[in-house]
């Protein structure tokens, strides 16, 4: 009778009415009272409820209902409960969104309790649990719950952690299957714990073979929740089953791939020196393919470069860049890879190799900026320059602001702004601010004086821009008093323009006293 109730009032929406048909279940599960058929309806509409119990409790409820079921009626409970969890895993099978993520971690949870089944209906149970886990992935912190959960459940029972970890290499590979490979390896590494040299190289190969051998893109959220199953690449293993399979798919498949491989770069855990130049040859073409491409491999020479230590690597590697730009017609491909020349600066060089980098780079651009027409592309050159300007060493700083201070008196004022932002960086640097301010309020004063001769809109545009780059109020913090007054003779602060309207905290040009 309490069966039946259920079954016929589980959908009312009140929290009193599910309290009190679940508590009229107690007595006929623990006398085991009900039959095998009611049995199986029952756990059909304890399931049915998880797109209707929106709430914590509701939830609660029915859960320790279904626990209480797999307690008293062991394995009758469990094929029934699982037979309904199947079902459930063809609805999240497409991984999902936040909204179904929080359906799906309810079902993950209730899928834990199916213990006492045999092996045939334990690889249906971890086939969904699969597929629940990777329907999580849309929410960080529902990802986090479902991983504490199925952690909790492979502590509890570790006789199913063992045979979930030989099942799982045995089924067809998907992306949901590398997410779970990866659960169970952060499992380990909190243990403490590393799988054998046979396990990681199977890992390995269901990667390759789901990502790297894709011909669809790749799902990037949910296989940026994967990174665990690399945490024992050796290079060993890395250049006999990872390096082929990289380079192979950046020829056949690079839009829809790009991504994917830029990201296993970036999580990789050894030095990457000794594939870097032979990966980057092998992809540097794609700064000609679209734009989504494009951004790909912008973010991939940064994964590149982020593992790559050694010098005359990344030097290498600066000069493959640098000969790609001769030969690119579009404005925008020839902006890709010179962003690309600004990532470089990401490598982990020592100070010596990172100055050598550095001057390297910021000569390669002068070069190339001399030679560029297309006034867009040629800023984000100086750009990129400003990021190695930093770092440069101190004979190379001296040419630099005379070269600054020889490109802010030309008549090209269009690439006023972009040289002014790098002397804006390198005025952020404490060691040069103190060396070389009387040099960098040089640089300053060459550009106001050639500015002041411009017609009115040019001192306007100027004036308007700099606000955003407060470079020579910071200079003149950090200079000496005689120097501070001379610049001040320059220009002043929170002035009226001298042509139009009032504006408030503009830099306001005034010819110098005669």
């Amino acid at each position: 009778m309490a069966v039946q109730t259920f079954c016929e009032e589980y959908r009312d929406s009140s929290l009193t009415t599910r309290k009190r048909i679940a508590a009229d279940l107690h007595l006929p599960i623990s006398s085991k009272g009900i039959q095998d058929e009611a049995l199986s309806g029952l756990i059909k509409c304890l399931c049915d409820t998880l797109f209707i119990y929106l709430d914590k409790a509701s939830k609660s409820i029915v859960e320790g209902e279904l626990h209480r079921l797999v307690d008293v009626y062991g394995k009758v409970a469990c094929k029934c409960l699982c037979s309904e969890i199947g079902a459930l895993r063809a609805y999240f099978a497409g991984h999902g969104s936040k909204a179904q993520g929080r359906h799906a971690l309810t079902a993950l949870t209730w899928a834990c309790l199916a213990t006492d089944c045999n092996e045939v209906t334990q690889k249906e149970v971890l086939l969904s649990l699969t597929v629940f886990l990777a329907a999580t992935a849309a929410d960080t912190h529902l990802w986090r719950c479902a991983l504490k959960r199925l952690h909790k459940f492979w502590t509890v029972h570790p006789s199913l952690c063992d045979l979930h970890c030989s099942i799982i290499l045995s089924l067809e590979p998907s992306l949901s299957v590398v997410c779970m490979l990866a659960a169970l390896c952060t499992k380990l590494l909190k243990e403490q714990k590393s799988p054998s040299v046979d396990v990681q190289a199977k890992m390995l190969d269901v990667y390759c073979k789901v990502v790297l051998q894709s011909r669809t893109a790749i799902d990037m959220q949910l296989l940026g929740k994967c990174g665990s199953i690399f945490t024992w690449v050796t290079h060993e293993s890395f250049s006999t089953q990872l390096l082929a399979p990289t380079l192979k798919c950046l020829l056949r498949n690079p839009d829809e791939l790009i991504h994917a491989v830029s990201w296993m770069v970036s999580v990789l855990p050894i030095d990457c020196s000794r594939y870097s130049l032979d990966i980057l040859k092998k992809s540097v073409g794609l700064f000609s393919s679209q734009p989504t491409t494009r951004d790909g491999m912008v973010g991939l020479v940064s994964s590149l470069a982020r593992q790559t230590s050694d010098g005359q690597v990344a030097f290498d590697m600066l000069g493959q860049l640098l000969a790609e730009l001769k030969g690119l017609k579009l404005a925008e491909q020839r902006v890709s890879v010179l962003q690309s020349v600004g990532a470089l600066g990401l490598c982990p060089l020592s100070d010596g190799n990172r100055q050598q980098l550095s001057e390297a780079a910021v000569r390669g651009l002068q070069t190339y900026i001399r030679q560029e027409n297309h006034v867009g592309t040629a800023g984000q050159a100086i750009i990129q320059m400003g990021y190695w300007a930093p770092t440069l060493s101190s004979k190379a700083m001296e040419d630099l602001i005379l070269y600054l201070k020889a490109e802010l008196a030309a008549k090209q004022s269009a690439l006023h702004l972009p040289y002014l932002q790098v002397v804006w960086k390198l005025s952020r640097k404490e060691a040069w601010a103190e060396r070389f301010t009387s040099e960098l309020i040089q640089v300053f004063e060459s550009w106001l004086a050639f500015s002041i001769q411009e017609e009115v809109q040019q001192v306007l545009q100027l004036d308007c821009a700099l606000p955003h780059h407060p470079a020579l109020p910071a200079l003149l913090l950090d200079a000496p008093p005689q120097e501070a007054h001379q610049a001040h003779r320059v220009l002043h602060l929170d002035h009226a323009l001298p042509h139009g309207p009032p504006v408030q905290h503009a830099l306001v040009l005034h010819a110098p006293p005669q």
